[in-house]
């Protein structure tokens, strides 16, 4: 059982209070060094603040690039016929485009069948026969058709296992089932060719019986064409529902043919993709650089970089030799010249407390005056800034915060061996005290004895 304390019953002394006041003396070395430890969390939290406002400012830095700063932009005088997307180092200029034809992707179809499963060749006369399957000069795929697959059905599934760029499909129109067959590539080279070898020699097309339009020579399509797609002759035991056509367009007065209608050779680094027919007008696409974004993108800039410096400027680091060591390496950076020009030049300026700030009349000045110049500050600024902001990010402030958290173990540790000497102190105060206590009882019981032993003796007299 512990020792009680309390007021004195024989001394009148107040141990307890005077125990807590000794007590608060004693924890004053622990009061301060929980008092660091506080601290030390403040800063590890500013510091994670601080990466945090980094990296905004790392990707703000992204849009002073020369393609994001001021990017191109490309517009169609009617997006209904001509859209567009733009990459970068391409030229400005506005084109001149009329949409005579749209690219077209071809597609055919069998004549009618009474169903899907309905057999396609007569495996009497041979029981197994070979259809062959070419889009354009691509690949030829071979399909033998034998009794495990001998059906319109099972000829559409292997015509969609072959990996060619071509559907099939089998629709009921009303009179009948039809096999469907449809090139996923537009283009007049992208013709789909069928030919049979129904007696299996090896040999498609070798004999009269496999163009006849009968047995499975009723898919065979090997046909001839004119200037405009149409089929003139040849073996068409298919019919040709589209055609493969080609996109025609003029281009400042100039007759282009293209196999898509999505078309990137046109312009450098522009993509187009033909909609519509334009019907004689001519849509305009201009290409120019889209000024209005470079104010936005410094703007943000100026707010990461002003959000930076008020982080680092916070009280909690004032006496923190990395943050002015930071502080000082970013404004130098600003600050510096490069090529004899420095950002004050286009706009980007410090006031007398380092807040930066952008005057967006003088930078669009000297960009579109000095567009080379600007870029080529901006570009130098960047990757210097970038690189340093780097270093602080990926090490110095983990470095920090790492250094912060070992003082933190060993405050834990010190004040745990400080508590429990405390407590020893505590404990040992009060026992003296009880003994003190125990002490004066025992003097005062000798009184007590010592006075009644006279009372008596006067008594006897």
């Amino acid at each position: 059982m512990g020792v009680i304390s309390g007021t004195g019953v024989f001394s009148g002394i107040d141990s307890a209070k005077i125990i807590d006041q000794l007590l608060t003396v004693e924890r004053k070395p622990i009061d301060n060094l929980k008092s660091k430890k506080a601290d030390y969390n403040t800063k590890i939290s500013k510091w994670g603040n601080i990466a945090n406002i980094i990296n905004n400012l790392k990707s703000s830095l992204t849009n002073l690039k020369a393609v994001n700063l001021v990017p191109y932009r490309i517009q169609s005088s009617n997006s209904n016929v001509i859209s567009a997307m733009v990459s970068s180092n391409v030229q400005e200029g506005v084109y001149n485009i009329k949409v005579i034809k749209l690219a077209e992707a071809q597609s055919v179809y069998s004549a009618k069948f009474s169903s899907a499963n309905e057999e396609i060749a007569n495996l009497d006369i041979n029981p197994v026969q070979k259809i062959s399957v070419r889009v354009g000069s691509g690949e030829e795929k071979i399909i033998t058709i034998d009794s495990t697959n001998n059906s319109l059905s099972g000829l559409k599934n292997a015509i969609n296992g072959l990996g060619l760029k071509i559907r099939a499909n089998i629709i009921n129109d009303g009179a009948g089932y039809r096999l469907v067959i449809n090139s996923n590539e537009t283009g007049s080279d992208n013709k789909i060719v069928i030919k049979v070898d129904e007696n299996n020699d090896g040999v498609f097309e070798g004999t009269p019986d496999e163009i006849d339009n009968i047995g499975l020579s009723m898919l065979a399509f090997n046909a001839t064409y004119d200037n405009e797609g149409n089929v003139t002759g040849g073996i068409s035991n298919l019919t040709q529902a589209k055609k493969a056509l080609d996109a025609v367009l003029e281009v400042d007065g100039i007759t282009l043919t293209r196999s898509k209608n999505e078309i990137s050779d046109l312009i450098d680094n522009v993509t187009i993709k033909l909609q519509n027919l334009s019907n004689g007008e001519n849509v305009k696409i201009i290409i120019d650089k889209d000024y209005s974004l470079a104010e936005k993108n410094l703007n943000a800039f100026v707010t990461n970089y002003n959000n930076l410096m008020n982080a680092l400027k916070d009280e909690s680091l004032k006496d923190d030799a990395i943050s002015r060591q930071l502080i000082n390496s970013v404004r130098n950076i600003l600050t510096n010249s490069y090529n004899s020009k420095t950002l004050t030049n286009y706009g980007l300026n410090h006031d007398k407390t380092a807040v930066l700030s952008l005057d967006s009349s003088k930078l669009m000045n000297a960009l579109k005056n000095n567009f080379s110049d600007v870029i080529n500050t901006l570009d130098s600024v960047e990757s210097s800034l970038d690189s340093n902001l780097k270093i602080y990010l990926d090490n110095v402030i983990p470095a920090r915060k790492e250094n912060y958290k070992r003082m933190i173990t060993n405050i834990e540790k010190r004040v745990e061996i400080m508590e429990d000497k405390l407590t020893k102190f505590s404990e040992n105060y009060r026992k003296k005290f009880y003994e003190l206590e125990k002490t004066i009882a025992g003097l005062q019981k000798s009184g007590d004895y010592v006075t009644q032993t006279l009372s008596k003796w006067g008594n006897s007299k």
